[in-house]
Order: structure tokens, then C-alpha cells, then sequence
């Protein structure tokens, strides 16, 4: 089946600032986070985003941030708790590149979000055909040599938001299947430093 058209791209908001909800109530918030240097620095890029995004919910929801209690059990989507609430709790999904980091918020149902730098990568087609499927391969061979880097990011993270919103693993391509959830490239700020440009893409449905 086709794919469902893009939604207008959704801005990531830069925090600290101020924050706004989308109509149809989704939140996508950026860090710059500092760069890790040698070693792995995901551990301090997922404690960082999710303090902030903490004290972003706290700030939107008019909550003290010790209501506010985001859970990460390992092979688990990402959920918020707000203390004494009696409504469902938004749901989230982070993504982090190296020196920068994003969540995303739905008060409506599931997300998913995803960041990846623009890169060139040699192996490219194996990597489309057995993720992307022949489908995408083949768009993807029919843009100019010179944009095929960025519409591989594109494609790829959309591919990972979608998996991030269902809550399943990333898997080999097997086949098209039905695709409902709402889709929309990011718009990402400049960067300071290097990777020179990253993409983004969130996935959401809503009840």
C-alpha cells in the first residue's frame, strides 16, 4: 500500500524555554547535550533529556517535578506517571545523537521519535533492501546521487520512529504492511558542532 502522506514537519522546541503543544496536543523538545569525548556517552544524554523533559511536563502541566516520573525498563517503551492523576499519562520516545538529544510527548495515544546524522555510507543498498524494502530501495535510487544521503536519513529514521511508536523491535523488512500512525519530518535546529546536520522524524497515533 502507499505510504500515508507526511503531516506538516513539527519544530523542536529548545529547552530551557518556553514550551508549546501542538492542537493535537504533541511536544518534541531539543537538548543540546555536551559532547561525550571517548567512551559511550549515552548514559549521561538519557538522564539529561529526560531531567528536562521532567521539568518541561512540570512547567506544561503545572506540576511539581516530583509528580512527574518517567519509567525506562530495558526493552520497554519509555512511560510517564504523574502523581495523582486521574487522566492517561502522556506518552514519550527519546532519541539522542551525539551531542544533542530529543523527546517526544503525546498526551493522545503512542509516539515514537528518531534522530540520525547525514552520512554517506557505501553499503547503502544492502542496508535499504533488507530494512527499507525494495520499494523504498528503489525511490532511493532514483534521487540524484548528491541528495541521497539526506533521503536515506530520512527514510531511515522514519523507519525507526515507526518501529519506536508500535513498540516493537527493529527487524528486516518482510513485506509492506498497513500503516495508520501519523507521520512528520523534524525541524531541527543548527547545530554548534559536528555531526553537520541531522534529520528527524516522529510517528504518532492518537485515541
Amino acid at each position: 500500500m502507499p505510504a500515508p502522506a507526511l503531516q506538516p514537519p513539527v519544530t523542536v522546541q529548545p529547552w530551557p524555554g518556553t514550551l508549546h503543544l501542538s492542537p493535537q496536543g504533541i511536544l518534541v523538545l531539543g537538548l543540546h547535550l555536551p559532547h561525550s569525548g571517548t567512551g559511550d556517552g549515552r548514559p549521561q544524554a538519557r538522564l539529561a533529556i529526560r531531567q528536562a523533559l521532567t521539568q518541561a511536563l512540570a512547567s506544561l502541566l503545572q506540576r511539581p517535578p516530583t509528580d512527574i516520573h518517567i519509567d525506562n525498563q530495558r526493552g520497554q517503551p519509555a512511560q510517564i506517571r504523574i502523581a495523582a492523576s486521574t487522566t492517561p499519562a502522556p506518552h514519550c520516545s527519546f532519541a539522542y545523537s551525539d551531542g544533542y538529544a530529543v523527546a517526544a510527548v503525546n498526551l493522545h495515544g503512542p509516539i515514537g521519535v528518531d534522530l540520525t546524522p547525514v552520512l554517506e555510507i557505501p553499503d547503502w543498498t544492502a542496508l535499504a533492501r533488507d530494512y527499507l524494502g525494495p520499494p523504498t530501495l528503489a525511490r532511493l535510487q532514483a534521487v540524484p546521487a548528491s541528495q541521497r544521503a539526506l533521503a536515506l536519513a530520512q527514510a531511515w529514521c522514519r523507519l525507526e520512529a515507526g518501529y519506536k511508536c508500535r513498540a516493537e523491535a527493529l527487524t528486516e523488512w518482510t513485506g509492506e504492511r498497513p500503516d495508520h500512525a501519523l507521520h512528520a519530518q523534524l525541524i531541527l535546529p543548527p547545530l554548534p558542532q559536528p555531526p553537520s546536520q541531522l534529520v528527524g522524524h516522529v510517528s504518532w497515533h492518537q485515541r
